[in-house]
């Protein structure tokens, strides 16, 4: 992320040409300033992370590298999917499996591999809300260098978001599913409180926001 000469815009990169050189030449700007600004931006595309920069002079700051949860989590996560058709198991990454809907024979994409999920971690997840649940497991099917974690937040928080929140059009309700106790022993759940009243929306609403995000 780097401030533009050009007045006080501010604009941002994502992360493969972070390790080019910006500056931004208002004189009159503080480091504090400076820096609040390039976090701004930075975050503004997922970017988020440690910034390394120069000390800001009378020609400005240059921003030297950014290290993002993508990077400190590379190769901690590839979750790859094969057609379930494929005997020889073609591996894809999750933005082709996605973008292709089908795999070319005709079957469908599943994960190459289910990660198992311990004891301890469940009891955590009982805690969490929808969208912070999704966020979890979610990130055990999406691989890092594709969709790094703050990207993925916002994708969840844009796609399950509350109605009249700041990033999505939203359902109803913060549980988005709620359950509704019917008698001691019989629960049924609401998939109705999205923005069309449709089951559908639980899916289509992310799947939406990630054909934007890969496009």
């Amino acid at each position: 992320a780097f401030l533009s000469g050009a007045g006080s815009s501010v604009m941002a990169i994502a992360a493969p040409l972070r390790g080019d050189r910006f500056a931004q030449c208002r004189t009159e700007r503080k480091d504090g300033a400076i820096a609040l600004a390039m976090k701004r931006a930075a975050a503004g595309v997922g970017a988020e992370g440690r910034m390394f920069v120069t000390r800001s002079t009378d020609r400005g700051a240059h921003v030297t590298n950014i290290v993002t949860d993508a990077d400190v989590n590379a190769g901690s996560n590839c979750a790859t999917y094969r057609s379930t058709r494929d005997v020889a198991a073609n591996h894809v990454s999750f933005r082709d499996a996605v973008m292709k809907g089908l795999a070319p024979d005709g079957g469908l994409f599943v994960p190459s591999h289910i990660p198992k999920i311990d004891e301890e971690t469940l009891a955590h997840w009982r805690g969490l809300s929808y969208t912070a649940l999704a966020v979890e497991v979610m990130s055990k099917f999406i691989g890092r260098k594709e969709i790094s974690l703050s990207q993925l937040k916002r994708l969840v928080e844009r796609s399950y978001g509350t109605q009249g929140s700041r990033l999505s059009s939203g359902f109803a309700t913060k549980h988005v599913t709620p359950l509704r106790q019917i008698s001691p022993s019989l629960c049924v759940m609401e998939q109705f409180h999205g923005p069309t009243c449709a089951f559908k929306d639980v899916a289509l609403q992310f799947l939406g926001n990630l054909f934007e995000f890969f496009l």
